[in-house]
């Protein structure tokens, strides 16, 4: 609240505020991915998706950032299920990027197809 405050970046901005335009940001980021795979645009929004997931990976219980969160963690070094939850999301988006969207084909026309394929 003081305007000399050693926590403002300038009269009207403070670090905290920065801090929440910074993560509202990462958040539009991934929904919008989320939406444009959803849309089926699936290589764009995975990569929107995988960026979001990167940021979030390197900032949560980052040892060298936990030294300047207040308050102090109970934990100080990384948590592994947290670590493996997000890089088995990533795993999941990778495939989602690279597996060709479904046609919504019948399931007996397309086994139709593929043995008059084989015939000729």
């Amino acid at each position: 609240m003081l305007p000399d405050s050693k926590n403002r970046i300038s009269e009207s901005l403070t670090y905290e505020e920065l801090f929440m335009y910074i993560i509202q940001a990462v958040g539009f980021v991934m929904m919008f991915g989320g939406f444009l795979v959803a849309l089926n645009k699936r290589v764009f929004g995975g990569f929107l998706v995988l960026l979001a997931f990167t940021f979030l990976l390197l900032t949560q219980d980052n040892p060298m950032l936990i030294e300047y969160i207040k308050p102090k963690p109970r934990i100080a070094n990384i948590r592994m299920d947290d670590l493996a939850r997000h890089v088995s999301v990533m795993g999941a988006i990778f495939y989602v990027m690279v597996v060709p969207p479904y046609a919504g084909e019948d399931p007996e026309h397309a086994e139709e197809e593929v043995q008059s394929k084989k015939k000729t």
